[in-house]
Protein backbone atom coordinates (compact mmCIF):
# COMPACT_ATOMS: atom_id res chain seq x y z
CA UNK A 1 0.00 0.00 0.00
CA UNK A 2 0.92 3.64 -0.42
CA UNK A 3 1.50 5.82 2.61
CA UNK A 4 2.15 9.54 2.26
CA UNK A 5 1.97 11.04 5.79
CA UNK A 6 2.50 14.49 4.36
CA UNK A 7 5.47 13.38 2.27
CA UNK A 8 6.03 14.57 -1.28
CA UNK A 9 6.38 10.94 -2.31
CA UNK A 10 4.49 7.69 -1.70
CA UNK A 11 6.02 5.20 0.73
CA UNK A 12 6.30 1.68 -0.69
CA UNK A 13 6.06 -1.01 1.96
CA UNK A 14 7.09 -3.70 -0.52
CA UNK A 15 10.53 -2.07 -0.81
CA UNK A 16 11.15 -2.89 2.86
CA UNK A 17 11.10 -6.58 1.96
CA UNK A 18 13.68 -5.93 -0.73
CA UNK A 19 15.84 -4.16 1.83
CA UNK A 20 15.65 -7.19 4.11
CA UNK A 21 16.54 -9.48 1.21
CA UNK A 22 19.53 -7.28 0.38
CA UNK A 23 20.61 -7.45 4.03
CA UNK A 24 20.53 -11.26 3.92
CA UNK A 25 22.54 -11.37 0.68
CA UNK A 26 25.22 -9.00 1.99
CA UNK A 27 25.36 -10.91 5.27
CA UNK A 28 25.86 -14.13 3.31
CA UNK A 29 28.70 -12.49 1.33
CA UNK A 30 30.52 -11.20 4.41
CA UNK A 31 30.15 -14.41 6.40
CA UNK A 32 31.21 -16.62 3.49
CA UNK A 33 27.89 -18.44 3.57
CA UNK A 34 27.42 -17.75 -0.11
CA UNK A 35 29.43 -15.89 -2.74
CA UNK A 36 27.14 -16.87 -5.61
CA UNK A 37 24.98 -13.73 -5.44
CA UNK A 38 26.45 -10.24 -5.37
CA UNK A 39 24.46 -8.57 -2.62
CA UNK A 40 26.22 -5.22 -2.99
CA UNK A 41 25.17 -4.83 -6.63
CA UNK A 42 21.57 -5.49 -5.59
CA UNK A 43 21.95 -2.98 -2.72
CA UNK A 44 23.28 -0.19 -4.96
CA UNK A 45 20.58 -0.81 -7.57
CA UNK A 46 17.88 -0.57 -4.89
CA UNK A 47 19.56 2.53 -3.47
CA UNK A 48 19.60 4.14 -6.91
CA UNK A 49 15.91 3.36 -7.28
CA UNK A 50 14.96 4.84 -3.90
CA UNK A 51 17.04 8.00 -4.30
CA UNK A 52 15.65 8.59 -7.78
CA UNK A 53 12.07 7.67 -6.89
CA UNK A 54 11.93 10.07 -3.92
CA UNK A 55 13.74 12.90 -5.73
CA UNK A 56 11.78 12.61 -8.99
CA UNK A 57 8.49 12.46 -7.10
CA UNK A 58 9.36 15.71 -5.32
CA UNK A 59 10.53 17.34 -8.55
CA UNK A 60 7.27 16.49 -10.31
CA UNK A 61 5.18 17.86 -7.42
CA UNK A 62 7.18 21.01 -6.70
CA UNK A 63 8.53 21.64 -10.23
CA UNK A 64 11.99 22.07 -8.75
CA UNK A 65 14.70 20.39 -6.71
CA UNK A 66 15.78 21.38 -3.20
CA UNK A 67 19.44 20.42 -2.92
CA UNK A 68 19.54 21.45 0.74
CA UNK A 69 16.59 19.24 1.67
CA UNK A 70 18.04 16.40 -0.38
CA UNK A 71 21.39 16.51 1.45
CA UNK A 72 19.75 16.86 4.86
CA UNK A 73 17.48 13.87 4.26
CA UNK A 74 20.26 11.69 2.87
CA UNK A 75 23.24 12.48 5.07
CA UNK A 76 21.55 13.03 8.44
CA UNK A 77 20.08 9.55 8.22
CA UNK A 78 23.39 7.71 8.00
CA UNK A 79 26.39 9.91 8.76
CA UNK A 80 25.91 10.49 12.53
CA UNK A 81 25.90 6.74 13.21
CA UNK A 82 28.76 6.20 10.74
CA UNK A 83 31.02 8.77 12.40
CA UNK A 84 30.09 7.48 15.86
CA UNK A 85 31.12 3.99 14.81
CA UNK A 86 34.41 5.17 13.31
CA UNK A 87 35.39 7.27 16.31
CA UNK A 88 34.39 4.49 18.72
CA UNK A 89 36.54 1.90 16.97
CA UNK A 90 39.56 4.18 16.81
CA UNK A 91 39.14 5.08 20.47
CA UNK A 92 38.84 1.42 21.54
CA UNK A 93 41.85 0.43 19.41
CA UNK A 94 43.95 3.27 20.84
CA UNK A 95 42.93 2.36 24.39
CA UNK A 96 43.80 -1.31 23.87
CA UNK A 97 47.24 -0.39 22.53
CA UNK A 98 47.89 1.81 25.55
CA UNK A 99 46.78 -0.85 28.04
CA UNK A 100 47.84 -4.14 26.45
CA UNK A 101 50.27 -3.00 23.77
CA UNK A 102 48.16 -4.57 21.04
CA UNK A 103 45.03 -3.35 19.28
CA UNK A 104 43.16 -4.16 16.12
CA UNK A 105 44.07 -2.59 12.79
CA UNK A 106 41.90 0.40 11.92
CA UNK A 107 43.85 1.93 9.04
CA UNK A 108 44.25 5.66 8.67
CA UNK A 109 41.55 7.87 10.19
CA UNK A 110 41.37 10.58 7.53
CA UNK A 111 40.06 8.40 4.66
CA UNK A 112 37.28 7.21 6.97
CA UNK A 113 36.32 10.74 7.99
CA UNK A 114 36.38 12.00 4.39
CA UNK A 115 34.27 9.04 3.22
CA UNK A 116 36.91 7.91 0.71
CA UNK A 117 38.13 4.79 2.49
CA UNK A 118 36.90 2.69 -0.44
CA UNK A 119 39.75 4.09 -2.56
CA UNK A 120 42.42 2.94 -0.09
CA UNK A 121 43.57 -0.64 0.04
CA UNK A 122 43.85 -0.97 3.82
CA UNK A 123 44.07 -4.23 5.75
CA UNK A 124 41.67 -3.20 8.50
CA UNK A 125 39.60 -4.84 11.20
CA UNK A 126 36.06 -6.14 10.60
CA UNK A 127 33.53 -4.48 10.50
CA UNK A 128 35.49 -1.36 9.50
CA UNK A 129 36.50 -3.26 6.38
CA UNK A 130 32.85 -3.40 5.29
CA UNK A 131 32.22 0.34 5.56
CA UNK A 132 33.54 0.94 2.05
CA UNK A 133 29.93 0.39 0.93
CA UNK A 134 28.82 3.36 3.05
CA UNK A 135 31.50 5.49 1.36
CA UNK A 136 30.28 4.44 -2.10
CA UNK A 137 26.69 5.19 -1.09
CA UNK A 138 27.45 8.65 0.29
CA UNK A 139 29.59 9.56 -2.73
CA UNK A 140 26.75 8.46 -4.99
CA UNK A 141 24.23 10.49 -2.98
CA UNK A 142 26.30 13.59 -3.58
CA UNK A 143 26.92 12.81 -7.25
CA UNK A 144 23.26 12.08 -7.99
CA UNK A 145 22.24 15.17 -6.06
CA UNK A 146 24.25 17.41 -8.39
CA UNK A 147 22.79 15.60 -11.41
CA UNK A 148 19.25 16.17 -10.13
CA UNK A 149 20.08 19.81 -9.41
CA UNK A 150 21.39 20.64 -12.89
CA UNK A 151 19.51 18.14 -15.06
CA UNK A 152 16.14 17.72 -13.32
CA UNK A 153 14.37 18.59 -16.59
CA UNK A 154 16.10 15.68 -18.38
CA UNK A 155 15.26 12.97 -15.86
CA UNK A 156 13.84 10.67 -18.53
CA UNK A 157 17.30 10.17 -20.01
CA UNK A 158 19.47 10.52 -16.93
CA UNK A 159 19.34 6.87 -15.88
CA UNK A 160 20.00 5.64 -19.42
CA UNK A 161 23.03 7.90 -19.73
CA UNK A 162 24.35 6.75 -16.34
CA UNK A 163 23.90 3.08 -17.26
CA UNK A 164 25.58 3.38 -20.66
CA UNK A 165 28.39 5.56 -19.28
CA UNK A 166 28.96 3.13 -16.42
CA UNK A 167 29.15 0.14 -18.77
CA UNK A 168 31.52 1.97 -21.10
CA UNK A 169 33.76 3.10 -18.24
CA UNK A 170 33.93 -0.37 -16.71
CA UNK A 171 34.76 -1.94 -20.07
CA UNK A 172 37.52 0.57 -20.78
CA UNK A 173 39.02 0.23 -17.31
CA UNK A 174 38.94 -3.56 -17.40
CA UNK A 175 39.79 -4.45 -20.99
CA UNK A 176 42.01 -1.50 -21.92
CA UNK A 177 43.83 -0.85 -18.66
CA UNK A 178 43.24 -4.24 -16.96
CA UNK A 179 42.14 -2.35 -13.88
CA UNK A 180 39.41 -3.66 -11.61
CA UNK A 181 38.91 -2.73 -7.97
CA UNK A 182 35.61 -3.86 -6.52
CA UNK A 183 35.31 -1.07 -3.94
CA UNK A 184 35.76 1.85 -6.37
CA UNK A 185 32.60 3.89 -6.84
CA UNK A 186 32.62 3.91 -10.64
CA UNK A 187 32.14 0.12 -10.63
CA UNK A 188 28.55 0.64 -9.45
CA UNK A 189 27.54 3.53 -11.69
CA UNK A 190 25.61 1.01 -13.78
CA UNK A 191 23.61 -0.12 -10.75
CA UNK A 192 22.60 3.42 -9.80
CA UNK A 193 21.67 4.07 -13.43
CA UNK A 194 19.45 0.99 -13.62
CA UNK A 195 17.76 1.99 -10.37
CA UNK A 196 17.11 5.44 -11.82
CA UNK A 197 15.63 3.99 -15.02
CA UNK A 198 13.25 1.79 -13.04
CA UNK A 199 12.22 4.73 -10.84
CA UNK A 200 11.38 6.88 -13.88
CA UNK A 201 9.44 3.98 -15.39
CA UNK A 202 7.41 3.43 -12.21
CA UNK A 203 6.55 7.11 -11.81
CA UNK A 204 5.63 7.73 -15.45
CA UNK A 205 3.67 4.53 -16.00
CA UNK A 206 0.72 5.27 -13.75
CA UNK A 207 -1.26 2.01 -14.16
CA UNK A 208 1.75 -0.23 -13.62
CA UNK A 209 2.96 1.77 -10.65
CA UNK A 210 -0.50 1.81 -9.05
CA UNK A 211 -0.69 -1.98 -9.18
CA UNK A 212 2.87 -2.28 -7.88
CA UNK A 213 2.22 0.06 -4.96
CA UNK A 214 -0.92 -1.86 -3.97
CA UNK A 215 1.03 -5.03 -3.22
CA UNK A 216 0.67 -5.69 0.48
CA UNK A 217 3.48 -6.47 2.89
CA UNK A 218 2.19 -10.03 3.40
CA UNK A 219 1.96 -10.69 -0.34
CA UNK A 220 5.52 -9.48 -0.80
CA UNK A 221 6.83 -11.74 1.98
CA UNK A 222 5.02 -14.76 0.53
CA UNK A 223 6.41 -13.97 -2.93
CA UNK A 224 10.01 -13.92 -1.74
CA UNK A 225 9.60 -17.02 0.39
CA UNK A 226 8.25 -18.92 -2.61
Amino acid sequence: PIQTDGRLYAYLYSVDCLRFLVFLLILANHTNISKAVNGHSFFFTLTGFLISYISISEIKKTNGFSFKRYLARRFLRTLPLYFLLIISYFFVSFSMKQITGAGFETGRLLPHLLLVQNFFNQDIFFPLSTLWAICVTEQSYLFLGFLFLFFYKQLRWLGIVLTVAGLALNCVMYFQFHFYTYTYSHQFLVNFGIGNVFAVFCINRGAFFTKLSQITFTQTVIFYIV
